[in-house]
Formats: structure tokens, sequence, C-alpha cells
């Protein structure tokens, strides 16, 4: 038994005498950003929301200081449709949408659940799906 040890401990001998500081792990909140294109080529950035599990795009918007926005809620959807961002309502033929990197929602602001680093873009306009790159 006795030499059983002597061998590993010479085996490993090398690895404990030159084994390195331990590892430090640093932490990172993750975030998601927002992206608001207004109708007047105004782009605002907001590009450290602090994401959480569960966190959908209008809990996002609703943590950004400044942005202001409002929404319907609609029954037959069960969910919001957001209506004006900033000072700019959707009006006839024109809406807010959203991307969420890159790609159109498919979906509306309470329903989306984002992952971290998400990406999402709002874009004023009549088409769908909207331009977000």
């Amino acid at each position: 038994m006795l030499a059983r040890f002597a061998v590993v401990l010479a085996l490993l001998w090398p690895s404990l005498v030159l084994a390195k500081e331990p590892a430090t792990i640093t932490w990172t909140p993750a975030t998601v950003s927002l992206e608001i294109r207004e109708p007047d080529g105004t782009i605002k950035k907001y590009p450290d929301v602090p994401w959480s599990l569960g966190l959908t795009v209008l809990q996002a918007m609703q943590t950004v200081d400044g942005l202001k926005f409002t929404g319907d809620w609609y029954y037959s959807l069960s969910d919001w449709l957001i209506v004006s961002i900033d000072g700019f309502p959707a009006a006839s033929g024109s809406n807010w949408t959203f991307c969420v990197n890159g790609q159109a929602a498919g979906v509306d602001v309470g329903s989306y659940v984002l992952g971290p680093k998400a990406a999402v873009v709002w874009v004023y306009g009549t088409t769908y799906p909207p331009d977000c790159k």
C-alpha cells in the first residue's frame, strides 16, 4: 500500500509542485440591447439592458430609463401591441414592428422571451417583415 502511494506521489509530484494559482472566475451579468429606429431617422441605442431568465421584450422596454412607449392590450391576441414609441404613434398603414437578432419576431412584445445578448431592433414603417439590418 505504501509503495503504491509512493508511486502515485512520484507521478503527481511535478503537477503538485508546478501547479498554478487557482483560476479566478469572473461573473458578468448578461444583458440585451434595444435599438429604436424612429421615422425621422433618429436611432436610439440602449446597449446594456439587464437580462434575466424569462425576460420579454415588453419587460426589457419597461426597464429602460427615458424610453416612452404606449401599448394597447388586444384580447384577440392575448398580448400587447406597441402603438407609440417616443411620441411617434402608429398611423394609417404604418406600425412599430421589431426584430430579434436580425429576424422578424412573429409574436408580440409580451410573448417574446429574450435570451442573453439578444438584440432587439424596433422599426417604424409600412412593410412586414421590417428591415432590421
